[in-house]
């Protein structure tokens, strides 16, 4: 029924052969390596799925996912933001810039409308993206190649930087490795290199590299796997007054309809906020500019202070802060960061398998989301769940909620996925579970997790339980653990 309506819908991620293919995760981004081809519509291959199959029997170009809204969340939620500036615009790199069609989720507000906030941000991304890719440097440049096919005027050079996608520089059969020099004639700056294939004869570049000539060298500046109907490469900017694309191929020769080369501004990086084992904050600032931030639910301007030094938050709660550089007066995005109380005091009591040094229960409350706790052992093998750890806060608290860091390593063994947590005043009883379930979408969305308690509940001593893991079931894997409290 739905072809016969629309002819020319495309399905998603299913076992039609006329469909986009789901590129495995819901994080915005798709494989370097990107093969617009594809077989096996039925497999469950996420790396299958990430990368294509060179050569495959289906035309199955890769969808990449994610939502607008950051941490991820697929609804309307009055606490949460739209993606930060510097975010949104990398997600246009790590999609539509690595061969993919991009889908973005959004979450449409009780209105019926899309929320200010979110249309503010595409907007946003819209206007960096035009201000990035807007001067194409290679555009009344000089070119020139190895080869092209038939020493016709029809697949010269000149083809690949003439501003369509309609024409194309071809090679002659037989030729897989072919070069285009692009003399700019004087030194010029750049950052960015976009390619793009002729997609009617298919997709067929394996592998290319961008050289600069400097100082009478050629050197390298980027390169890549696979190209496809767009590949957008960001590099640290070169300055150079030539520039060199060498291209490989398995197939019978080279096509490019598209070479565009830029020098896009730099977008001013978001201050990083962070914390230490003793609730210490910390904010990190691009180079040449000052912070200003504030703490708790109030960020007008008239509450925020500039940063000069780490100080206390202890008891937790959330920091707001942006980066201002007076020299330019540009400023970043704003951005929230919320903490749960200081783990100083902290100490693990009992854990059904503590194990021991780099996988030791006590990485589940060092402060450090790189590091983790897990069930596996060098010669007793893997733990199953269920599996629980009791920590002693140090102190008598308020808590209303709890965060899990769930292992983000693109490994999903042990990724716990079903919960129950305990409180207790004695460390003896514990009663019925404070709060019970499951961490919903977690394999495609491993990132912190609130949990929010029906009410709040005094109490010095926590029990976590992993009662379900991903996978085999057959071990718990768990990057960390906090507790949001009550002020006092």
């Amino acid at each position: 029924m739905i072809k016969a309506l629309q002819p020319k819908a495309i399905f998603f991620g299913g076992i039609n052969t006329d469909a986009a293919r789901w590129v495995g995760n819901e994080s915005g981004y798709a494989n370097e390596t990107n093969w617009c081809t594809f077989s096996d519509t039925q497999t469950s291959d996420r790396k299958l799925r990430e990368s294509g199959v060179k050569g495959g029997k289906y035309w199955l170009p890769a969808e990449a996912d994610t939502t607008i809204l950051y941490p991820k969340k697929w609804y309307f939620n009055n606490s949460s933001k739209p993606r930060t500036l510097k975010q949104f615009t990398d997600l246009y790199y790590t999609t539509i810039g690595r061969n993919a069609v991009f889908n973005l989720g959004l979450s449409i507000a009780p209105s019926g409308r899309i929320h200010d906030d979110d249309a503010k941000a595409m907007l946003a991304q819209k206007k960096q993206i035009d201000k990035e890719l807007a001067k194409d440097l290679a555009t009344g440049a000089s070119i020139k190649t190895t080869e092209f096919r038939d020493d016709s005027n029809s697949f010269s050079p000149e083809k690949s930087i003439d501003g369509t996608t309609k024409t194309y520089w071809a090679t002659s059969d037989g030729i897989k490795t072919a070069s285009l020099t692009i003399d700019f004639e004087k030194d010029t700056t750049f950052n960015r290199l976009l390619l793009q294939e002729y997609i009617p004869l298919g997709q067929r570049v394996d592998s290319f590299s961008l050289q600069v000539k400097e100082n009478g060298i050629w050197k390298e500046a980027v390169k890549g796997t696979t190209i496809g109907y767009k590949r957008i490469l960001r590099f640290a900017p070169v300055t150079a007054s030539k520039a060199r694309l060498t291209l490989h191929t398995d197939a019978p020769c080279l096509t490019l309809s598209n070479l565009s080369i830029y020098n896009a501004p730099i977008i001013m990086t978001d201050p990083v906020i962070n914390s230490d084992r003793n609730g210490r904050i910390s904010i990190e600032a691009p180079a040449g500019a000052s912070v200003f931030y504030t703490i708790g639910s109030k960020t007008s301007a008239a509450d925020l202070k500039k940063y000069t030094a780490p100080f206390d938050l202890s008891n937790g709660g959330s920091v707001t802060a942006y980066a201002f550089d007076p020299s330019d007066n540009s400023s970043s995005d704003t951005v929230t960061k919320h903490f749960g109380i200081a783990k100083a005091d902290w100490k693990i009591i009992d854990c059904t398998f503590p194990n021991k040094d780099s996988a030791s229960v006590n990485r589940l409350i060092d402060g450090d989301l790189t590091t983790m706790w897990h069930t596996h052992h060098d010669t007793q093998g893997r733990q199953s769940p269920p599996q629980s750890v009791i920590i002693d806060l140090g102190r008598t608290i308020n808590v209303t909620a709890f965060t899990y860091m769930p292992r983000h390593d693109a490994c999903f063994v042990g990724l716990v996925d079903r919960y129950e947590l305990y409180l207790s005043a004695d460390g003896i009883d514990w009663g019925s579970p404070a709060v019970k379930g499951e961490f919903h979408n977690i394999k495609n969305n491993p990132i912190e997790q609130v949990i929010t308690l029906l009410e709040p509940q005094k109490a010095r001593f926590v029990k976590f339980k992993a009662t379900h893991s991903l996978e085999a079931n057959d071990c718990v894997a768990i990057c960390e653990l906090g507790i949001i409290a009550c002020p006092d």
